[in-house]
């Protein structure tokens, strides 16, 4: 049986340029489960608003962390194509890794187009994103059975919805966090991770959440549980007592997001007498934008304007051997049964 893994991440403009990004933004804020709004007050909101104002802005970002000297360019891009070369060396060359991006390029489409005229029989879908939502993981499988629901032939399909279960993930941010937290120069760790709308997350969670209210054992498909289940798995690993880590969510877009607001969060730690911050964005398996310009530069900022004295990130997970020692895994077992459909846990 012919088999392929397909690694689908978020995406990125195509050149740190205003045109790119506006592209970009353009594409990414039109998806209906990233602005869960009517269509037509979405375009209007998205193409005459949203992506117009940020095109600029964003670039100016994008320049400050793109390598010009890296033919792949932005962070997210270059560790991307690092894990998918260092995956399919680990695979080995009768199962062939790919990867996607849901907004951007190399495409879905492209990519998928590619693995049908390879005559692909079966198929793992591993999305990149730790925690599920409807607008990550969800908007991934959405987007796929979109595409293939135009092929005559549809392969025995393997989803991968969240990555915070999988064994050795916990382990793998252990790995990056410890070096750094064990060197005894830190006062708190914050877990930073993307924002969400709060409607998007009560539609998925199917219970009322508040702010602070939520359990510790993982609720499936809920955001802010896995959020939480992921941070407290890494500060047990670390044995940090619940006074020394706090959790905070980033990039909101407008009011009704989750909270607390990392900015906020950082503003307040210092003003409460923490000097030395460590921020680790647990909700990224690639450093991208979010944690090299906005936790490294702005967060930075913020916290040390408000009486902060040193502050660090950790990296993500990108291509650590750690890191893909839990991705092997998740392959192998997956497509480790004889050919009998996916299972259920596995969709």
């Amino acid at each position: 049986m012919k088999s392929a893994v397909l690694l689908i991440n978020l995406g990125t403009p195509d050149a740190p340029e205003r045109s790119a990004v506006r592209r970009y933004l353009s594409e990414f804020l039109m998806d209906g489960r990233v602005i869960d709004i009517t269509a037509p007050l979405r375009a209007l909101l998205v193409l005459g608003v949203i992506a117009p104002l940020r095109a600029g802005r964003s670039a100016r970002q994008y320049q400050a962390i793109w390598d010009a000297g890296d033919i792949s360019g932005s962070p997210l891009m270059h560790h991307s194509l690092a894990l998918r070369r260092v995956l399919q060396d680990r695979l080995g060359d009768d199962l062939p890794c790919h990867l996607a991006m849901r907004y951007g390029s190399p495409s879905m489409h492209e990519v998928l187009g590619q693995l049908r005229e390879e005559g692909i029989e079966r198929l793992l879908v591993l999305p990149l994103y730790p925690q599920y939502a409807s607008a990550t993981s969800g908007s991934v499988g959405e987007k796929l059975m979109r595409i293939l629901a135009g092929w005559d032939n549809i392969p025995t399909l393997h989803f991968v919805h969240d990555l915070l279960h999988s064994p050795g993930f916990i382990e793998a941010w252990r790995a990056e966090v410890l070096p750094i937290w064990g060197t005894g120069k830190w006062d708190h760790l914050l877990f930073s991770f993307h924002g969400l709308p709060e409607r998007q997350v009560r539609r998925s969670c199917g219970r009322p959440c508040m702010p602070g209210d939520c359990p510790v054992d993982s609720v499936p498909f809920c955001y802010r549980s896995g959020c939480s289940v992921t941070a407290r798995g890494i500060a047990q690993t670390l044995l940090l007592p619940d006074s020394a880590w706090s959790i905070s969510y980033q990039s909101r877009l407008g009011s009704g997001w989750l909270r607390p607001y990392s900015d906020a969060v950082v503003a307040e730690l210092a003003r409460s007498g923490v000097r030395r911050l460590l921020v680790c964005a647990a909700a990224f398996t690639a450093d991208c934008l979010e944690t090299v310009y906005e936790v490294e530069v702005e967060l930075r900022e913020t916290f040390m304007d408000a009486g902060g004295e040193s502050f660090a990130l950790v990296p993500s997970l990108n291509a650590g051997e750690a890191w893909v020692d839990v991705l092997e895994d998740i392959v192998r077992e997956q497509l480790s049964a004889p050919d009998q459909g996916a299972s259920p846990a596995s969709i």
